[in-house]
């Protein structure tokens, strides 16, 4: 969806393929309507493309039909990697508008297909400062909706084929490595980094995902901290359980970029926050399924209820989970764990790292 910095995060795989010598061609759907839609004395751009498109439904999708044949021809034309990028609805005035049909993805003859997304307070900002979005001022229950959406459809279509086409959810906190290696190195093995992150120390959480980043010489590493709707549902629910209930509230949220400080309304996370923690969830299972492997550190005694429901979930998809405790385990962590290790260094040695 529009406002997760896709294009950026392109710009950047592009220049990770320059420096490594991979051949890469970022194909942006929007460029090709502008250009078919010119060809017939139509001039389309970001701030009128939208409302043309609601206005002429019919006369855009046969549009893009056009682009989408012309990126076709160009990729038949050229042996390359190629990357088509788009977001594949849009929230308008109240219409819901297709970014493309499922009859133009078709047409593509897709080997993999990646969601690029990010945690709602950036791309609710990304918005608010968008010449063509701006006006439009999404709530964050209607941008939670738009993401879950955005991604269920994907999710669906890639499962709708026999055999399913390959899909990840990427978000764009990511190393840009991550993107990269689905791309280029398919068959590197993918692993979900499980760890307990409720009531948790900020020094904690930093061994645990420096733990990822160890794996990651190994492993496509899976964090589900790079999507940070959790600090927004944190830090509301401190200001909850203290009968506070501001008009607004400042969430500070740390990035790869460095710390970021949102705005927030009180009445507009309240509503929005059993979607929000939904959607948690979801997404966390999801990057499970699109994984090979659990990878479980917890180093902490006392049990995470989440890390268990992972566990669960892993071993119900089929997946190998992989467990660092060094404490004496419950039934359940054993149950449901393929090996248990006692220690950061005997599940590296494991793992030949």
């Amino acid at each position: 969806m529009p406002g997760c910095d896709r294009d950026p995060y392109l710009e950047e795989l592009f220049a990770k393929c320059q420096e490594l010598g991979n051949d890469i061609v970022i194909y942006h759907l929007y460029d090709h309507i502008i250009r078919e839609a010119a060809k017939e004395g139509v001039q389309l751009n970001k701030n009128n493309i939208l409302d043309f498109y609601d206005a002429n439904p019919s006369r855009l999708i046969g549009i893009r039909e056009k682009a989408v044949l012309s990126i076709c021809d160009e990729i038949s034309r050229k042996e390359s990697v190629h990357v088509i990028s788009s977001p594949n609805y849009f929230e308008w005035k109240g219409s819901n508008l297709q970014g493309f049909r499922n009859e133009d993805l078709d047409k593509f003859n897709l080997d993999m297909i990646i969601i690029i997304t990010d945690d709602l307070s950036r791309i609710k900002d990304r918005l608010l400062e968008d010449i063509q979005w701006k006006s439009q001022r999404f709530t964050y229950t209607e941008i939670a909706k738009w993401r879950r959406d955005s991604i269920d459809s994907m999710w669906n279509y890639a499962y709708s084929k026999e055999p399913p086409i390959k899909i990840f959810l990427v978000a764009v906190e990511h190393d840009i490595k991550v993107l990269y290696d689905l791309i280029f190195h398919d068959e590197k093995p993918k692993a979900y980094l499980s760890y307990p992150i409720t009531g948790v120390s900020p020094e904690l959480i930093e061994e645990e995902r420096k733990m990822g980043n160890l794996l990651a010489s190994k492993f496509i590493i899976f964090d589900p901290l790079t999507i940070k709707d959790w600090q927004l549902v944190t830090k509301w629910k401190e200001l909850r359980d203290r009968d506070e209930r501001p008009e607004f509230f400042d969430c500070d949220i740390e990035y790869k970029s460095g710390l970021k400080k949102f705005k927030c309304s009180y009445k507009e996370i309240e509503s929005a926050i059993k979607d929000i923690r939904h959607q948690i969830v979801d997404r966390d299972y999801k990057l499970i399924e699109q994984s090979d492997y659990i990878i479980v550190y917890h180093p902490r005694k006392e049990i995470s209820v989440g890390v268990v429901c992972e566990m669960v979930h892993g071993k119900m998809g089929g997946q190998m989970v992989y467990l660092m405790y060094p404490f004496e385990p419950s039934p359940f962590f054993e149950y449901h764990s393929t090996q248990i290790f006692k220690s950061r260094e005997e599940m590296l040695t494991f793992f030949d790292i």
